[in-house]
């Protein structure tokens, strides 16, 4: 199975910012992907970031997908993550071996 992580957009604080080209990021939206062969099965959310007024100042070009995300897996924490996987993992499994459908007798009007 594959798993991946991706950062679909950051969200600032709308306030005065210390220098020029620097950020407060305060949430991030995301998304979790599991893939297994053909089958895939993904989550996805808002996390918000803690705020503090005197750090945590960054360049926003010098994001990187890697650090967001650390800082997302970070704030959902282990037993989050691991929850989302094994929901996840069940779904994929799911879709490999689908529940039988009961079908309507051909003799029955």
């Amino acid at each position: 199975m594959t798993e991946v992580w991706t950062i679909t957009q950051i969200n600032n604080y709308p306030t005065a910012q210390p220098a020029e080209g620097e950020t407060k990021p305060f949430s991030v939206e995301w998304r979790f992907e599991i893939t297994d062969g053909a089958y895939t099965a993904a989550d996805y959310g808002t996390q918000t970031l803690e705020y503090t007024h005197d750090k945590d100042w960054f360049a926003f070009s010098a994001l990187t997908q890697p650090i967001v995300i650390k800082w997302v897996q970070d704030a959902l924490g282990d037993d989050r993550i691991a929850k989302t996987r094994e929901v996840l993992t069940a779904m994929i499994e799911q879709q490999k071996h689908p529940a039988p459908e009961p079908q309507k007798l051909p003799w029955v009007a």
